[in-house]
């Protein structure tokens, strides 16, 4: 395994990928991750994580600076955040397209954690990124998960967390912000979707 610290100028950080048999995920070591892949389609983009410590402001992962350790199955990003300590472990599945996102957290105050993903279920090239189609979405409570298919049901999208959410939005959206300490969805024209829950 590699230890690195990574630095705070953002033009030095590294790719990083993972890989299984199924699924590829592929990002910049600081903290976001730019793209899941299940070939040949694209099942996340622009996947960020964000979190609040006690009753602090929201912090974007990937506008810290986190130790990171390499291994061939994971990468690990260890952070420190208004005196909280939060390792985050990202790994794909070997034989199975998915992939988790597991969260540590060392603190003396309540650490909450948003989790935002833009799906739009595009293709691989060549074909062109309308090739997909409409889009439909729903958030299913029992399995604590958005859910965004394509039209014909054949690509299908999941982000979900083992436990109940406090707050989740999916919709029709760029991204997302927050407002009054609530999730909001921003509105698009794009054929896309956003999905964000709050652990």
């Amino acid at each position: 395994e590699i230890h690195r610290i990574i630095p705070s100028n953002k033009d030095e950080e590294q790719f990083f990928d993972l890989s299984g048999r199924r699924l590829f995920v592929m990002g910049r070591e600081r903290g976001s991750i730019a793209e899941v892949w299940s070939h040949p389609t694209r099942i996340f983009k622009n996947m960020r994580t964000g979190l609040k410590v006690g009753d602090s402001a929201w912090h974007w992962l990937d506008e810290l600076n986190p130790t990171i350790t390499v291994r061939p199955e994971s990468l690990t990003r260890r952070y420190e955040c208004e005196g909280a300590i939060i390792e985050e472990v990202l790994f794909a599945a070997l034989t199975l397209p998915a992939g988790t996102l597991h969260y540590d957290i060392d603190s003396r105050q309540p650490v909450q954690i948003v989790v935002a993903a833009q799906t739009d279920l595009r293709r691989m090239w060549p074909l062109s990124e309308k090739a997909t189609g409409s889009l439909r979405f729903a958030w299913d409570q029992g399995l604590h998960c958005a859910i965004v298919a394509d039209s014909t049901g054949t690509n299908t999208a999941v982000l979900g967390s083992s436990c109940p959410p406090m707050e989740h939005v999916v919709g029709q959206f760029a991204d997302i912000e927050f407002k009054d300490d609530q999730i909001i969805g921003v509105s698009t024209d794009h054929i896309q979707v956003c999905s964000a829950l709050r652990v």
